[in-house]
């Protein structure tokens, strides 16, 4: 996206003021830090702004980063026997703290393989812990380096993992603390025994940020005893990105007493909150254990790229202009991912007439509607019979897909998944990935 000059000229000077800060760094680390922030950047004030960025939309970008002189030397970490300084850069609250969608596929970390390898993990874990805290928060979420850092910490001793993550969390460095957060969210853990005291601690911290992602991170590991601190969050943290993380944790916990408190946070006075209580009451009856399925997260499925045997993806590589101001809700939170609202039929609906000749789902956002869809299947045994090429959007917000339907049989229809991501908004967020199970009748 090419900017005007007086905005080309803003970001080159906050990234000459992060510059001075990093001058003990060696010349590709500088690099590599400066350029990470400058993308980050570009890519917030576009989902920001669509195609015509604004000053007043670029100083709200960088106002939601930290200060130019907290992008400061941290850590001084031993690799391969040499002393080397790494300049920590604030993890980015524009992609890590919107909508406490869980997206990432969980990792499963296999036990060490023999004593020797766990004499090896003992000996390293410490640095290699440290190494992950350090670079995730330098980076946005969306870092290629984010998903590589996540995976050096595999095959390493959990117990020592969780224990050295657990060090961070004390952190005063909020980027640092978020990182380690982080980490515990979407590491894939089995049992983060050793840090569940301390996430529940800084569910009170003084920062919303860490207050909601120790939530998210509590719900994502199904830690039950945090229950009551995460319907207290809900109700009655002052701060609305707490509120809402706390309401998707309690979805992801799975706790059906929590309906009450998410059935209250409907009504809250933030729509994000509100979205995210929504969510949360459709997932609560779909969660059983850690390793469900979820109708607000990462599907575990068998992915098939092709229309004919099951997946309808639509994507034709150009999208909708976003526009430039709307007065509607979705002005006020271009950030946050579409969620579904409403399927025809019902999610879990048993009596399902298979006469009916088409599916639809509702978003509650405005969507890119030009062949913008991902239609996907579970197992193509539960996927119904769908014409591809009278797929459409009959509104802003509603997709609809004909069908032929069979009586007496159960139906599986993903709406996004991780891999495939059609379903956006006009501010190309991409939608939830949503799950809908219903059954027909005999006749």
């Amino acid at each position: 996206m090419k900017l005007p000059e007086q905005l080309s000229q803003r970001i080159a000077n906050h990234i000459e003021s992060v510059r001075r800060g990093l001058a003990n760094l060696s010349p590709d680390e500088r690099q590599d830090i400066l350029q990470s922030i400058e993308a980050h950047i570009h890519d917030a004030l576009r989902k920001r702004s669509g195609d015509d960025p604004t000053i007043e939309g670029l100083e709200a970008v960088i106002a939601e980063m930290d200060a130019p002189d907290s992008y400061t030397e941290v850590a001084t970490v031993s690799s391969k026997g040499n002393t080397r300084r790494m300049g920590v850069m604030a993890a980015s609250i524009a992609v890590l703290v919107v909508f406490g969608g869980v997206l990432w596929v969980n990792r499963s970390r296999t036990p060490d393989a023999d004593p020797a390898h766990k004499t090896l993990s003992e000996e390293t874990t410490g640095e290699r812990v440290k190494q992950a805290v350090m670079t995730i928060s330098r980076c946005a979420e969306t870092d290629p380096k984010v998903g590589k850092t996540l995976a050096s910490l595999e095959n390493l001793n959990e117990e020592l993992v969780i224990e050295q993550l657990n060090t961070f969390l004390g952190s005063e460095k909020n980027t640092v603390r978020r990182s380690a957060i982080f980490i515990l969210w979407h590491g894939g853990f089995r049992d983060i025994g050793p840090a569940t005291k301390t996430l529940q601690d800084l569910c009170s911290h003084s920062e919303q940020y860490t207050r909601g992602m120790a939530a998210i991170a509590l719900g994502e590991n199904k830690v039950q005893s945090s229950f009551d601190s995460l319907c207290k969050m809900t109700t009655d943290d002052s701060d609305a990105y707490a509120r809402r993380c706390a309401a998707y944790a309690l979805g992801l916990l799975g706790d059906g007493r929590a309906r009450p408190i998410l059935e209250e946070a409907v009504k809250d006075s933030d729509s994000n909150v509100r979205n995210n209580a929504k969510a949360a009451l459709e997932v609560i009856p779909k969660v059983a254990t850690k390793e469900s399925t979820l109708s607000v997260g990462t599907p575990r499925m068998t992915e098939v790229q092709t229309l004919r045997t099951g997946v309808l993806h639509a994507s034709n590589g150009a999208s909708n202009k976003s526009p430039k101001a709307d007065s509607s809700q979705d002005s006020e939170d271009h950030k946050r991912p579409p969620i579904v609202i409403e399927t025809t039929p019902r999610n879990g609906d048993k009596n399902v007439d298979p006469g009916i000749s088409e599916i639809r789902v509702t978003f509650d956002k405005i969507m890119l509607t030009d062949r913008m869809w991902s239609w996907c299947y579970e197992s193509p045994d539960s996927f119904p019979e769908l014409d591809g090429d009278g797929v459409r959007y009959i509104d802003d917000r509603t997709c609809v897909a004909p069908v032929k339907l069979k009586p007496a049989t159960s139906y599986v229809i993903w709406f996004n998944t991780e891999k495939f991501t059609s379903f956006r908004d006009r501010y190309h967020n991409k939608a939830v990935p949503y799950r809908l199970e219903f059954r027909t009748t005999e006749r």
